[in-house]
């Protein structure tokens, strides 16, 4: 869930009395916000707490002001005291404003949901939009960095979510949310983490839990794969969601997991394909797909789009009908979201006769490796 360092610089310039960012200051900021309030509160986040200081009461207030009118100045602060470089490593990548509203958008028009989860709450961006649509949900963040978990509670408090709002610092795999009264909507943005990064132990319990459900699991997935996995073990038919990850798992092998899982538990309605020119990460080089389910639905069709700029996404409708053989035998989906264009008569597709894999990335794209067969090529 990225944020523009211009956008960045901004907010953190619009604040009245002028500050010098650190850690500790954001996190008096969010406690003066009311963060404590907010249920949940979790020991990491009493002892991260120890290193605050104080702020005058102008800058809480004008804070306070940018997050009721929509707002996210302590997300916009953390992401530019914590770069793209240090946040990579738990994935923390937020989430631009018009991203999280088409995703939102979509919910809005498919039910009324109990309750709303956020698997990586970041600085609450979805819970706080999410609070816009569904004025009696519970909100429900779950994020294991006990200073992103201060600062989302900062945001809800300052919003006026306090009464209907509880963060979980925590792992998300491990989290299990009480039964609701009605349907769980689970929506935001995975933690994009490569499995270099994964701990083993983590690799071995997606590839238990996903036994659990008769499916088979790759070592070398990304978090974000883990995500998917862990909520389908926990959601209930007809609990909903959008997801917005990396877009690679439509075609690897390790997405085969997150492909059956679509096909399966999950119940996948669409895929939104942003395309890369668009830029919808600022702040990280990644592909991005938007994936909306409805738990233990098996729809005759799937539908799958493509965009090429953020503000095409609205509410996430539209994209062509594609039958659930076809995703089904089909190994790699990316190439399904492209319109199909009738190939002139005596000519083939390119995809006939060879294929583009990533493979080992040198930075050296004049040289190109062929072999006798490559002759006859154009």
């Amino acid at each position: 869930m990225p944020c523009d360092n211009r956008e960045a610089s901004r907010g953190i310039q619009s604040i009245i009395v002028p500050v010098e960012w650190t850690e500790a200051r954001l996190f008096s900021a969010a406690l003066g916000l009311g963060a404590r309030g907010v249920p949940g509160w979790s020991a990491a986040e009493g002892q991260a707490s120890g290193r605050t200081e104080a702020l005058p009461r102008r800058v809480l207030a004008d804070l306070r002001d940018q997050v009721r009118a929509g707002e996210d100045p302590l997300g916009r602060i953390f992401s530019e005291l914590r770069g793209p470089n240090t946040r990579r490593q738990l994935g923390a990548t937020y989430t631009p404003a018009a991203i999280v509203d088409a995703m939102l958008a979509w919910a809005a028009r498919q039910e009324t949901p109990a309750r709303v989860i956020d698997p990586g709450a970041g600085s609450g961006r979805f819970l706080l939009h999410a609070a816009g649509h569904f004025a009696k949900a519970e909100l429900v963040g779950v994020e294991i960095d006990p200073l992103a978990a201060a600062v989302s509670r900062g945001n809800l408090a300052a919003a006026g979510l306090t009464g209907r709002s509880r963060i979980h610092c925590g792992d998300y795999r491990t989290y299990r949310a009480p039964e609701p009264a009605g349907r769980t909507l689970f929506i935001g943005n995975p933690p994009y983490v490569r499995h270099h990064l994964v701990d083993p132990r983590w690799k071995e319990w997606l590839v238990d839990r996903a036994r659990q459900l008769d499916l088979r699991a790759s070592r070398l997935a990304g978090l974000h794969v883990h995500f998917f996995l862990a909520t389908a073990l926990q959601a209930k038919p007809g609990d909903f969601g959008a997801f917005i990850t990396a877009a690679e798992w439509l075609d690897v092998n390790y997405g085969d997991l997150v492909r059956a899982l679509f096909l399966g538990k999950l119940g996948g309605e669409r895929l939104v394909v942003i395309e890369p020119t668009a830029a919808p990460f600022p702040d990280a080089a990644t592909t991005a797909v938007i994936t909306a389910f409805r738990v233990a639905n098996r729809p005759r069709s799937v539908r799958l789009r493509r965009v090429k700029q953020i503000r095409e996404l609205h509410d996430l409708s539209g994209g062509r009908p594609v039958r659930r053989e076809r995703l089904e035998t089909e190994r790699r989906w990316s190439r399904l979201t492209h319109s199909a264009r009738k190939c002139p008569q005596g000519f083939v597709e390119l995809g006939e006769i060879c294929r583009v894999h990533r493979g080992q990335v040198t930075g050296a794209n004049r040289i190109w490796i062929a072999d006798a067969a490559a002759d006859m090529l154009p």
